[in-house]
């Protein structure tokens, strides 16, 4: 049996309530993406198998990327937020190691809503190409952080030590990601001590 929703001519199951908020939403796009291809599924889709019209689905999320990556901006804007707060006298390495891991944030604390983004972002290459954007989306912010605190560094190898700092953070959410039973933070932790404080 099938009802008719209001305003959108579409069917759904009947008894099945329509997904209106953005995490429900969220939920049922990735399960799409991930049965049937990110790259085949369409915001059509998405809308029917959420029980809503089209219109108000992309009152949520503008594009199907834009479902996957979710909380960009709030993440970069809180570590941001962090690296202000940072005690001057902290040196930078060890500042990055617990900052960075504790900073993270992502849509509604779901840590299960991020596992399933992130395994999807590793198992789809348009996906997992725009991982750099996110690397670059904080770069600036921890250059000039570390800039501002170790002046006499060699330019060269903060830049390094940064980019490998965040690189670490991705290989760590994916490792994460695929690996049941961790603990997030510890393992954002882990590999930020390995590249930054190790040798």
């Amino acid at each position: 049996m099938h009802q008719t929703d209001r305003g959108s001519g579409r069917t759904r199951p009947r008894g099945r309530p329509p997904a209106t908020s953005p995490s429900a939403i969220a939920v049922t796009a990735l399960r799409l993406f991930t049965e049937q291809g990110y790259e085949t599924t369409t915001m059509e889709d998405v809308a029917r198998s959420c029980g809503i019209a089209r219109r108000t689905l992309f009152s949520y999320y503008p594009s199907k990327s834009a479902i996957v990556w979710d909380g960009r901006e709030q993440a970069t804007d809180a570590i941001a937020a962090a690296l202000a707060d940072v005690l001057a006298t902290t040196p930078w390495r060890e500042a990055l190691v617990e900052l960075l891991p504790t900073a993270l944030v992502f849509p509604d604390g779901d840590e299960a809503l991020l596992r399933a983004r992130l395994r999807l972002m590793a198992a789809t290459p348009e996906l997992r190409s725009h991982l750099l954007a996110v690397q670059f989306s904080v770069l600036d912010e921890l250059a000039a952080f570390v800039a501002d605190r170790a002046p006499e560094e060699d330019g060269l190898a903060v830049a390094v030590a940064v980019h490998a700092a965040l690189s670490a953070m991705t290989a760590g959410l994916l490792w994460w990601a695929t690996n049941e039973g961790q603990e997030l933070r510890p393992t954002l932790r882990r590999v930020l001590e390995q590249v930054l404080l190790t040798g």
